[in-house]
């Protein structure tokens, strides 16, 4: 009796209720269709929203750099624009530009007091003019001018009164002049003592040179310095020192 009254209630629905159903519950509600639409038009909204925002501060930090070239002497964050605008030009290979803002900022305030951050910028972009002389990057290499930018860093701060310490990059690449004999006369005593002082402020490869100087010192190698040297300069983090280890541990077997 139930079966004939469940087969009669089929009979009774309506031809087509079943399928109408299932389509409409397949069919996602209009609401949910406009909540997603919603969303994705402001995810939209934000992406261009944040990229128009990092455009005008990137154009309008472009425009304050490059004001600061033609900057008068008394702006005192000049030397700060001058050596980011110099940093992104080295970044990009522009080294003519580059040299241009270190020179801007290297002349800007040498000779004159100035606070620690000045002291550090000025004796950065002296240190930064050498290495673009010694290693020839958009200009002939020039030892002379590479060592003169050099000492110039390094006497700056001596005279900064206590502001900031000798720049130890200087320290050690105004020592591998005087080991190789570029734009100097030789001098491997001269080295090791701007090595010894890059290596005492921490610079990894003032550490593996003075290795290399102890191992090939003449007319008396000291291996055992030397290996002291290359361990010091390996647990600074220098792949040179790590390497020659290696190769010494082999030579050892």
């Amino acid at each position: 009796m139930h079966t004939q009254q469940k087969n009669l209630a089929t009979l009774d629905r309506p031809v087509g209720t079943d399928r109408e159903v299932k389509k409409h519950m397949a069919k996602p509600p209009e609401s949910r269709k406009g909540i997603s639409r919603e969303i994705f038009v402001g995810l939209i909204v934000a992406i261009v929203g944040g990229l128009f925002v990092w455009w005008v501060t990137e154009f309008l930090h472009t425009k304050s750099l490059e004001s600061a070239i033609d900057c008068s002497s008394d702006d005192f964050q000049a030397d700060g624009l001058l050596m980011k605008k110099g940093d992104k030009y080295q970044r990009e290979g522009h080294w003519k530009q580059a040299r241009q803002c270190y020179e801007k900022a290297a002349v800007k305030w040498n000779g004159m007091a100035g606070t620690r951050y000045l002291c550090e910028l000025d004796c950065s972009a002296m240190t930064k003019l050498g290495i673009i002389y010694d290693n020839g990057y958009g200009v002939t290499s020039d030892y002379e001018q590479a060592r003169q930018w050099y000492e110039k860093a390094l006497a700056f701060a001596d005279s900064s009164i206590g502001l900031y310490r000798p720049d130890p990059d200087a320290l050690c690449r105004l020592g591998e002049l005087y080991e190789n004999g570029h734009g100097v006369t030789k001098d491997d005593e001269r080295a090791h003592q701007l090595y010894e002082k890059a290596a005492a402020a921490g610079h990894p490869r003032a550490m593996f040179l003075m290795g290399t100087l102890y191992e090939e010192w003449s007319p008396q190698p000291d291996k055992q310095k030397a290996r002291q040297w290359y361990q010091k300069a390996a647990d600074a983090g220098d792949e040179l020192a790590k390497n020659r280890l290696r190769d010494l541990d082999k030579s050892n077997h």
